[in-house]
């Protein structure tokens, strides 16, 4: 009904009225304002958590036929190059189907991303998202609100379980939306959130930044770990008392074993990543391991159908299908993400896309996210950053504290040799800023060889 009465409001109210219904919302039966597929979602996971994973498997294998049916029916792409019945399809066969389609390169899909619409969904009704700020290389899709309410689902009830509501939880975001001109003031209250611009991260606003987040007394916090990580880092140099929260939600940028470590000493807040992309083909959450030094990422079975290709050097890189993505269905999708997925969804190492890999001297690709700083560096190092022009060679930039030396910078290059010197030639650069992408986000690799 929601959804029926915004397609009647001209789009120039859009963004006024989306301010006072975020205020009114929460009086609004969810009935009224999701899809029923937002329920679906709850319940396949209420059903999975209580032992019915063979109902759930069945429901499932229903959507994937759907999927597939719909795909080679109404979507010009797979109806003009895989040449399977779509009268063949039935759910007991789904999965055996699926394994008969290509893989699909995120190339394919970004020379003739309209091949992968569904004819019988009119464009003005859809939505529009790309991506690209934190990878190198952009791609764009389409989905419409069904679809948008279903990727809601996921988040709700996961987050759910440390209390999260989204009506009336009060979070602290760090985000595009947050964005601030320079000249502005960088938080602003939006109805039960406290809005931080990324790029005002630095020693003027920081302490203001601390005071507004402690009056606000949030919840939560939903940020690119990038960001949390300076205010973290301002709290344990400065020796403030952590912040208390019910849950940290880290979202779009890696999150490293660093910041991990890092967030525990700073945040008394149990901490809750994902890995996810803006096609919609995968998701997993990031939970932690027994001993609460450790964390590992687990594939949502119900979000979509997660599969590993190996490439010539053995990595596995990650494939996906999702269950849900009938406007724009990217089947057996290479994500161009990299991680060994275990026979329950379990990913150990999340190794990162793949312009976030490095080219060793004899061209062997390894993980960037290898390259690591030292704990005692980060005494006088701000940000850093690893890029690559060529194979066999990185440079690091630095952003350094006003403590930083020259000595400083040779034992930073003498760890980095002695550790990685048989794969790359090394350099080290001393920059004013690392700057953020459009987005604003922090990349933490560039590789400038893969496009």
């Amino acid at each position: 009904m929601i959804n029926l009465i915004k397609t009647m409001i001209p789009p120039k109210m859009h963004h006024p009225l989306a301010n006072y219904y975020r205020m009114i919302s929460g009086w609004i039966p969810k009935e009224l304002r999701y899809h029923r597929d937002y329920f679906t979602i709850i319940n396949l996971h209420q059903l999975a958590e209580s032992g019915k994973e063979m109902t759930v498997n069945a429901l499932l294998s229903q959507r994937l036929a759907l999927i597939l049916k719909s795909a080679l029916t109404y979507v010009p792409y797979y109806r003009e190059t895989v040449k399977i019945n779509p009268n063949d399809i039935h759910e007991n066969i789904a999965f055996d189907v699926l394994m008969e389609f290509p893989y699909l390169s995120k190339e394919t899909v970004m020379q003739q991303p309209n091949y992968f619409l569904d004819e019988r969904y009119p464009r003005r009704d859809l939505l529009y998202a790309t991506s690209g700020g934190s990878t190198g290389q952009g791609i764009g899709v389409w989905f419409d609100r069904r679809e948008s309410q279903v990727e809601t689902a996921f988040f709700d009830y996961e987050w759910g379980k440390f209390g999260y509501t989204p009506s009336k939880s009060r979070v602290v975001r760090f985000g595009t939306e947050a964005r601030k001109r320079e000249d502005e003031v960088p938080w602003n209250r939006d109805g039960n959130r406290l809005l931080i611009s990324p790029y005002h991260l630095d020693e003027r606003w920081l302490p203001q930044i601390y005071v507004q987040i402690l009056e606000f007394r949030p919840d939560f916090f939903h940020a690119y770990p990038s960001c949390l990580e300076i205010v973290a880092r301002f709290i344990q140099d400065q020796g403030l008392p952590p912040i208390q929260a019910k849950g940290l939600f880290l979202a779009s940028e890696a999150f490293t074993e660093y910041q991990y470590m890092l967030f525990k000493k700073t945040f008394i807040a149990p901490i809750k990543a994902h890995y996810g992309l803006t096609e919609r083909t995968n998701l997993a959450f990031m939970y932690e391991d027994d001993d609460k030094q450790s964390f590992f990422y687990r594939m949502d079975p119900i979000y979509g159908f997660s599969e590993n290709l190996s490439d010539e050097y053995g990595n596995q890189e990650i494939v996906g299908t999702s269950y849900w993505n009938c406007v724009m269905p990217l089947i057996r999708y290479r994500t161009q993400d990299f991680g060994r997925i275990e026979s329950d969804g379990t990913i150990r190492q999340l190794d990162g896309r793949s312009q976030e890999y490095l080219f060793t001297k004899n061209g062997a690709k390894i993980p960037g996210f290898s390259i690591k700083i030292d704990e005692f560096t980060w005494d006088y190092v701000k940000v850093y950053q690893v890029v690559q022009e060529r194979r066999g060679t990185i440079t690091i930039k630095i952003v350094p504290r006003p403590n930083f030396n020259e000595k400083v910078k040779e034992r930073l290059l003498e760890k980095q040799t002695e550790r990685w010197g048989g794969f790359f030639d090394i350099s080290l650069e001393v920059v004013e800023n690392i700057p953020r992408t459009p987005s604003g986000k922090h990349r933490l690799i560039v590789n400038n060889i893969v496009r």
